[in-house]
């Protein structure tokens, strides 16, 4: 299989999967607050971090256009009604970024936990 051809399958894999993923804590947050906006922000934020982490930056774009993709349907269902929620991906991948340059000097399980948790904290409240 030609490399272009493998890279769009696995983003597309990535995008639907990421996509029933980020919905399904989603509605689970609504569930817990009933809030469009505080719904978007609480679980799905800590699968967008840490994927965004975790993947390969290549797959970022995809990451960010299912989650766009989202954020405009729910706009639609006037379930968000905060434009300036677009901009919370943004703010997450910045953070993934700077943990990301820093992952690979921590080889130990509890010492990667420990950064992805400060990561998620310092993301909350950049957040906020």
């Amino acid at each position: 299989m030609q490399r272009g051809a493998r890279f769009f399958l696995q983003s597309l894999f990535l995008l639907l999967t990421y996509s029933l993923l980020w919905l399904s804590l989603w509605v689970i947050s609504f569930y817990l607050s009933h809030n469009g906006q505080q719904a978007a922000l609480f679980l799905p934020q800590g699968l967008r971090l840490a994927l965004f982490i975790l993947l390969w930056r290549r797959f970022g774009l995809p990451m960010l256009l299912a989650e766009w993709g989202l954020y405009y349907w729910l706009t639609q269902q006037q379930l968000i009604t905060h434009i300036t929620l677009y901009l919370s991906p943004l703010i997450s991948l910045l953070v993934a970024l700077e943990v990301q340059r820093i992952w690979w000097r921590y080889p130990l399980y509890w010492q990667r936990l420990t950064l992805l948790i400060a990561a998620v904290g310092f993301n909350s409240l950049l957040q906020a």
